[in-house]
């Protein structure tokens, strides 16, 4: 007998161990008492939940099921089998999510345990199809991962369907049994899962990583390939929800997780951002959806830098709970589409520029409605005070109803620049597509 090669999938011999030694350690973990307290938390609909403390099967069970597995002279067999044929099964194993040592009784162990989660009744089957995965996973060397986005305030008119929001990434409800999943945890395990709080849809991309197994530590840096892209895919779909309309879709958490099961230390990770005290609320209606993802399409299409920019602070905006921020944070969005890098009165360009995007008989009033809401910005930069005066055209309003115009504007100039071909197809803004855009006959 000689080792497998790399890349040749599961050694028939190796197969045939870990068979045996998964069902005959069957038996051997169900005896074990369920004495790991874990924080269980189950939505109980209408954004509700609960939450309990039960025992399962966890940490303790594992270390005890490792130690009696020790003495156990077929299991013995077979990883001295494993250390002669394919010893990358008992060494090291890494991906994009960083990497671990990888011991056989830890394979035969999360074996066991997905048995128990997902087939008691057919355990015989099941694990055919888990030994099926494994053998792909050892041939191609390619693990997929989801990262799953859940949102709050996102709120949905009655409807399941996946909403497609760019080439990788989708809108789609939570299922009761996927959140209780994503918000449990061993009480004992380093890391505690996110609240609950009323999550019920979620931002999804997926990607491919390098799977690496080597019989020893590996010393060199382990590749984040696929996940960068996914994370910005799921900041694109969210840049593209708060562009399409008013409100506030505030991501909660990210989850990337492993779709395969065959194989322990794969990874899996919660990303936690920044939070924000702001109540999000973002209604959605079945009657959008068509509409949405005909823009996010549109979205995805344009490559201007500045798009992305302004896309980008439009949801910051939205999701600030600051007023003087949210006007901040539009403003930086305006500049970035309506100022041509041009000599000139700045306030003046972007304000003539805007009233482009309205019919001739509306470009005046178009006109001060941008300059006087610059100037509230100016003022807010250069200390305005709390109680100070603004007006738009003439009329005073509240900072909360100016931060509401001001992102309403930079929707409808991301809108504008979307939808309008002769815009969304610009290799680069300058002073001379705005002039010409002035002064052309209509």
């Amino acid at each position: 007998m000689t080792i497998h090669e790399a890349h040749k999938g599961l050694h028939p011999e190796i197969r045939e161990a870990i068979r045996n030694s998964v069902l005959s350690a069957v038996p051997l973990w169900n005896s074990l008492p369920p004495t790991d307290l874990w924080r269980i938390e189950r939505p109980t609909g209408a954004g509700g939940s609960e939450i309990s403390l039960e025992p399962k099967r966890g940490v303790k069970a594992f270390i005890a099921m490792s130690r009696a597995l020790a003495s156990e002279p077929d299991f013995i067999a077979a990883r001295d089998l494993v250390l002669k044929l394919q010893p990358e099964l008992s060494g090291w194993i890494g991906s994009s999510q960083g990497g671990v040592a990888l011991q056989f009784d830890s394979v035969v162990i999360n074996l066991v345990a997905q048995l128990e989660k997902h087939a008691p009744d057919q355990p015989g089957k099941a694990l055919e199809e888990l030994l099926d995965e494994l053998d792909n996973l050892l041939r191609t060397r390619r693990v997929r991962f989801s990262v799953l986005a859940p949102l709050q305030g996102v709120i949905i008119d009655s409807f399941t369907e996946v909403v497609v929001l760019g080439p990788s990434v989708v809108l789609r409800c939570l299922r009761d049994a996927e959140i209780e999943e994503l918000c449990s945890n061993d009480v004992l395990a380093p890391t505690l899962a996110p609240r609950f709080g009323g999550l019920l849809v979620a931002l999804e991309a997926s990607f491919e990583s390098s799977l690496f197994l080597r019989a020893s530590e590996m010393n060199q840096g382990l590749q984040r390939d696929g996940i960068d892209a996914a994370l910005r895919a799921i900041d694109s779909a969210q840049c593209v929800l708060h562009s399409f309309k008013p409100g506030a879709a505030r991501i909660v958490f990210e989850a990337i997780r492993p779709h395969a099961r065959a194989l322990p230390g794969l990874g899996g990770s919660y990303l936690i951002p920044p939070s924000s005290m702001l109540a999000a609320a973002y209604p959605l209606e079945k009657r959008d959806i068509a509409e949405l993802e005909r823009f996010a399409k549109a979205y995805t299409d344009v490559q201007l830098p500045e798009l992305k920019l302004a896309a980008s602070r439009l949801r910051d905006s939205e999701l600030r709970p600051s007023p003087r921020d949210a006007i901040v944070d539009a403003f930086v969005g305006i500049e970035a589409l309506l100022n041509p890098f041009s000599d000139g009165e700045l306030s003046f360009r972007l304000a003539m520029n805007y009233s482009t995007f309205g019919p001739v008989e509306e470009r005046h009033a178009r006109y001060r409605k941008l300059r006087d809401l610059y100037k509230v910005r100016n003022r807010i930069v250069h200390g305005a005070k709390e109680g100070d005066v603004h007006k738009v055209d003439g009329q005073t309003y509240p900072l909360y109803e100016i931060s509401q115009m001001s992102k309403a504007l930079l929707r409808e100039v991301i809108k504008g620049f979307v939808d309008d071909q002769a815009l969304r197809s610009l290799p680069a803004l300058s002073a001379a597509f705005w002039e010409d855009r002035h002064f052309r006959t209509p």
